[in-house]
């Protein structure tokens, strides 16, 4: 396995390196929003949140044999064995097409590095959406595709749209989520905006690292890269790599951390 580390004032940060890094994370994030808002399993029958209007009883139930089968695919998933995964999806599609949580893994799939089928993500992601009318995952990722393109204006549309729509979401959600909106400011130059949102949002006493990498993406667009992986060393200091990993990956996304397994942004 793979790995680089990123330097920091003398710290040596260890982040995995090989492509299934981000991939993971992307399960990660989104096995953790079914698991923390639509209840009690990722593929548990999803409870409505106060939102949007929620999807009929019926799209929400998911079988048990078919939450064995969707393990196996994330099972390969994890092991980068795409096209088998992906095989595997088609077969239980005929079984279950309706059955959203099916949409979400295929998006995640496509949406790895190493594949980055940003037309067939969004298309899985949207029949996901409209098949679990008011589930925060599916619209979380549709802003993920907008986010990982560099879309920045569309990406910070749907993440507000996501503000609005759930004022509850516990703390680490809604913090990855504004921190997502911070970097989409700040990367259409929108910086007093982006520390306003820092200010009104985050401080440094918080229990997630969102105040310090929030300093740190306005450090990078000011380029002042030493400043930056200063707020970065605090924050990983403060809360270990693991904590931090779904911050420093959006780093990566927005190309302010090198990562050798992210492909080229498109048009870029």
């Amino acid at each position: 396995m793979k790995r680089f580390c990123l330097i920091l004032k003398g710290r040596a940060i260890t982040l995995l390196a090989m492509r299934s890094a981000i991939l993971l994370r992307r399960i990660q994030v989104w096995a953790t929003l079914g698991l923390m808002l639509m209840g009690s399993g990722l593929w548990a029958q999803h409870q409505p949140l106060a939102g949007p209007t929620p999807a009929p009883a019926s799209t929400n139930q998911v079988p048990e044999a078919l939450a064995k089968k969707l393990a196996e695919v994330q099972a390969l998933q994890a092991d980068q064995k795409f096209v088998d995964a992906l095989l595997m999806l088609e077969e239980l599609e005929r079984d279950y097409p309706n059955a959203a949580d099916l949409y979400n893994v295929r998006g995640s799939i496509l949406l790895t590095p190493s594949m980055r089928d940003f037309a067939g993500a969004e298309a899985a992601f949207t029949r996901a959406a409209a098949l679990q009318v008011g589930a925060l995952a599916p619209l979380f990722n549709l802003a993920e595709v907008q986010f990982v393109k560099h879309e920045w204006q569309e990406a910070s549309k749907r993440l507000d749209e996501i503000l609005r729509d759930f004022e509850k979401l516990p703390t680490p959600v809604r913090h990855l989520i504004l921190f997502k909106k911070t970097i989409c400011q700040v990367k259409t130059n929108q910086i007093e905006a982006a520390e306003k949102l820092i200010k009104d949002h985050f401080t440094f006493m918080d229990d997630t690292p969102a105040y310090y990498f929030s300093k740190a993406a306005v450090a990078f667009q000011q380029e002042k890269k030493a400043e930056a992986e200063e707020w970065v060393r605090k924050g990983v200091s403060i809360f270990g790599d693991k904590n931090c990993m779904a911050y420093l990956d959006c780093l990566m996304e927005a190309r302010w951390v090198p990562n050798t397994a992210l492909p080229p942004v498109p048009g870029k």
